[in-house]
């Protein structure tokens, strides 16, 4: 069985893919990243704001959500 070199296109072709698949992880990352900050300016404006204990049970649903919604947004 000979091995078959990949030819110029196809190696670019492949590149190409690859570069593709990079590209949707790093948006991936960047939402996930920005969901987070978002998360954690709504914790410090609670706190600041308020002189009551936060409600945990509330945030953590609050974020459950968040990040199912973030999930279905994900690239496969």
């Amino acid at each position: 069985m000979a091995i078959r070199s990949q030819t110029f296109k196809e190696k670019f072709e492949q590149l190409m893919k690859v570069n593709a698949e990079k590209d949707a992880q790093l948006d991936y990352l960047r939402k996930q990243c920005d969901q987070a900050m978002r998360n954690n300016q709504k914790k410090i404006r609670r706190s600041h704001s308020s002189s009551e204990p936060e409600d945990l049970e509330g945030e953590a649903r609050e974020e459950s959500i968040e990040a199912t919604e973030e999930d279905e947004r994900r690239p496969r």
